[in-house]
C-alpha cells in the first residue's frame, strides 16, 4: 500500500516536484530532462524538435491547454502551504498560483493533487487530491491525520470549491471513524462520461461523480490484489470503463461495466514485472486499448493480449495526431515500431497542446515541444469564413483525429471563454474520424472572437473569427522633441483595412499606464487631442492610440510613438 510507512513530513521534503513516492520520484527523474534541441533517429522522418520552457518546476501532473489558450494543472507539493497548488501558465509563460492547498489546519480542503485536471463544459476544471478532506481519522491505511482525500472543482479565476471527502470502508464499527464505501486516496485524473458525470477510480472503488457533487461508488474491488488509485480510466466506444492495475502477479487490465454496481471484470493477466506506477490505457482507430507496461501492447475489450513491443516501461502514451504513440522519448507506432529520439538532454513527453506541439516535462519544468514538420493537431477547429460582417452566416467545421474513445468524444464548444454546450458530433467508423458542422450567424459587434472545442476534457482546439472590417492606427506627436510648458499635438489616424468608408468611435491616448486622454474620430477617420507638457520630467516617453472599434469596426492599436520633453 502506497504512503502506509510514509510521513508526510518525508514527502513534503522532496521538491516541489515531487510525485510523493520515492521510489517513482527517482524513476521520473531519470526520465525527466530537458533539451534545446531533438533530433529523431527515424531514418524516415527528419523531423526536429525546438523546446520552450514553459513554466517550472510544477507538474508534471496531466498541465492541459485549456479552451482561454492557457495552460493548466497541479503540483503535490509545494504551494504557499507546501501541500500542493493548481496553477496557470498563459502561452508567454505568465505563472499565476490559483490555489495552494490546505490554508488552515486539517487541510479540509484537501492536499497533494496527484491527478492532472480536466476541464468541464462550464469552463471550470475538476480534480481530486490524495489526501485531506472532513475526515482526519477516517483512513485505516492512510498515515495518522492524513484522510482519505477529495474531489474539488476550481474555476479559472481560481474560486474553488470542495465537491467530496472520501471515508473509505464498507463497514462501521462502534467508535470508529466513518466508513462511507467510497474508498480512499484518489491520484487519477478524472475523465468526462457521456452521461455529464466525471468518473475516476480511487483505492477500493471505482466512482461517479456529478459537477454539483453527488459521488456514487459503482465498483468496489480489493485493494491487496489491484493498485489501481492512480491509473486514470477510459471510457471505451463499447460504453464499458477500462483501466491496467499493477499488482503482484503482474499487470491486469480491468473492466468497470458502464452500469455500475457490479465487481470489476478481470479481462487479462499477464507476467510483466511490477511497477508503483499505474499507467493508463488509450482506445486507438482499431478499437482496441493500447498501453505501456513493460511492453507496448493491445488487448480487445474481450481479453485478446498482443504485445507490440518490449519498451521496459511503464507510461502513459500520447496519441498524436500523426496517429502515432509517443511518451517521454520515444515514439511508437500503432504496429509497435519503436523510434527513439536522440535527445542528448532529454524532455519527457506526457500531453499535447492546440497547435499539435507536445507539452512535455524536464529538470525545468513544464516545455512546450515543437516538431518540425508540425505534427497535426488532433482537435481541429475551423471557420468559414475567417472574417465576416456582423450577423453573417459563418460555417463552423470540427474534425478530431483521436476521437476513437467515448472519452474523447466528449466535446465542448466556447467563445471567448464563454461555454457553448456540447458538440453534437458522430463517429465515422470508415474515415475513423470524429466529425461536426454547423451554420452560425457571427456576433452582431465587430470584434475578434476566439472559439475553442475542448475534448475529453484536455485536449483543446482554436479558431478566430474577426467580424467587421478590420482597421489600422497610425499616431503622429507634434512637436516633438517639447520644452514645458508647451503642449504636444497626438493625431491619431484610423482607416479600414478591409471594405470600405471611414471607421467611427473613439481613440484612447496612453503613456505607459498613464491615460493621457479621448477624443472620437472625425469624419475623416482622425482624432487628435492637445497634452501639455507642463510638470513633466525630461525625458522620452512613448504614447500609444487605441482605437475602440465600433459595431462596425474591429479594434486596432498604434505602434508606441516616443514623445521627448527637454
Amino acid at each position: 500500500m502506497r504512503y502506509e510507512n510514509q510521513t508526510r513530513a518525508t514527502r513534503l521534503a522532496l521538491s516541489e516536484v515531487s510525485v510523493a513516492n520515492p521510489i517513482r520520484t527517482i524513476v521520473r527523474t531519470l526520465l525527466l530532462l530537458s533539451s534545446v534541441l531533438l533530433t529523431t533517429a527515424n531514418a524516415n522522418s527528419q523531423n526536429t524538435y525546438s523546446v520552450t520552457l514553459l513554466a517550472g518546476p510544477y507538474g508534471p501532473y496531466g498541465v492541459i491547454q485549456a479552451s482561454d489558450g492557457n495552460f493548466y494543472g497541479t503540483s503535490a507539493g509545494g504551494g504557499a502551504n507546501l501541500a500542493g497548488s493548481v496553477f496557470r501558465v498563459t502561452p508567454e509563460g505568465k505563472v499565476t498560483i490559483l490555489y495552494s492547498f490546505c490554508p488552515q489546519l486539517g487541510c479540509l480542503d484537501g492536499m497533494d493533487p496527484e491527478g492532472g485536471l480536466v476541464e468541464g463544459p462550464d469552463g471550470s476544471f475538476y480534480g481530486t487530491t490524495y489526501g485531506g478532506g472532513a475526515y482526519p481519522e477516517g483512513c485505516e491505511y492512510q498515515p495518522p491525520d492524513y484522510s482519505c482525500g477529495t474531489v474539488f472543482r476550481i474555476t479559472s479565476g481560481g474560486v474553488f470549491t470542495s465537491l467530496h471527502s472520501f471515508c473509505e470502508g464498507t463497514t462501521q464499527i462502534e467508535g470508529e471513524p466513518p466508513m462511507c464505501g467510497d474508498g480512499y486516496g484518489p491520484s487519477a485524473t478524472l475523465i468526462p462520461g457521456s452521461n455529464g458525470e466525471y468518473y475516476g477510480i480511487a483505492l477500493q472503488s471505482m466512482f461517479s461523480i456529478t459537477p454539483s457533487g453527488v459521488l456514487t461508488a459503482l465498483n468496489t474491488y480489493d485493494q491487496d490484489k489491484l493498485v489501481l488509485a492512480d491509473g486514470t480510466l477510459v471510457q471505451a466506444s463499447d460504453g464499458n470503463f477500462y483501466g491496467l492495475s499493477g499488482v503482484q502477479a503482474g499487470e491486469e487490465v480491468i473492466k468497470f461495466p458502464a452500469s455500475g454496481n457490479s465487481v470489476a471484470t478481470y479481462v487479462f493477466t499477464s507476467a510483466s514485472s511490477p511497477d508503483d506506477t499505474t499507467p493508463s490505457l488509450i482506445e486507438g482507430a482499431d478499437g482496441e486499448l493500447y498501453g505501456i507496461y513493460g511492453d507496448f501492447f493491445k488487448i480487445t475489450t474481450s481479453g485478446k493480449y498482443t504485445s507490440l513491443a518490449s519498451v521496459n516501461a511503464y507510461s502513459t502514451p500520447v496519441l498524436a495526431g500523426d496517429g502515432n504513440y509517443y511518451y517521454g522519448d520515444t515514439q511508437l507506432t500503432p504496429s509497435g515500431k519503436v523510434t527513439t529520439l536522440d535527445i542528448p538532454d532529454q524532455v519527457s513527453i506526457y500531453g499535447l497542446a492546440g497547435d499539435g506541439s507536445f507539452i512535455g516535462f524536464g529538470s525545468g519544468g513544464n516545455y512546450l515541444v515543437k516538431a518540425s514538420p508540425a505534427i497535426p493537431p488532433v482537435v481541429q477547429l475551423t471557420l468559414s469564413p475567417a472574417a465576416v460582417q456582423p450577423g453573417k452566416p459563418v460555417t463552423a467545421s470540427l474534425k478530431v483525429l483521436n476521437a476513437f474513445s467515448l472519452t474523447m468524444q466528449q466535446c465542448y464548444a466556447f467563445q471567448n471563454g464563454t461555454p457553448l454546450g456540447k458538440v453534437p458530433g458522430s463517429y465515422n467508423s470508415s474515415t475513423k474520424l470524429y466529425t461536426f458542422s454547423t451554420t452560425l450567424d457571427a456576433p452582431a459587434t465587430a470584434g475578434i472572437y476566439n472559439y475553442a472545442v475542448t475534448c475529453g476534457g484536455v485536449e483543446s482546439g482554436f479558431a478566430s473569427l474577426t467580424v467587421g472590417d478590420t482597421t489600422s492606427t497610425t499616431l503622429t506627436a507634434s512637436p516633438s522633441p517639447v520644452t514645458p510648458p508647451a503642449s504636444v499635438t497626438l493625431t491619431a489616424t484610423v482607416t479600414r483595412t478591409t471594405g470600405s468608408g471611414v471607421p467611427a468611435g473613439s481613440v484612447t491616448f496612453s503613456s505607459g499606464t498613464i491615460v493621457l486622454g479621448k477624443a472620437s474620430l472625425n469624419g475623416s477617420g482622425v482624432a487628435t487631442l492637445s497634452a501639455s507638457s507642463k510638470g513633466v520630467a525630461a525625458g522620452g516617453y512613448p504614447v500609444t492610440a487605441e482605437y475602440s472599434g465600433d459595431a462596425q469596426d474591429v479594434a486596432s492599436s498604434s505602434s508606441a510613438v516616443t514623445v521627448t520633453v527637454e
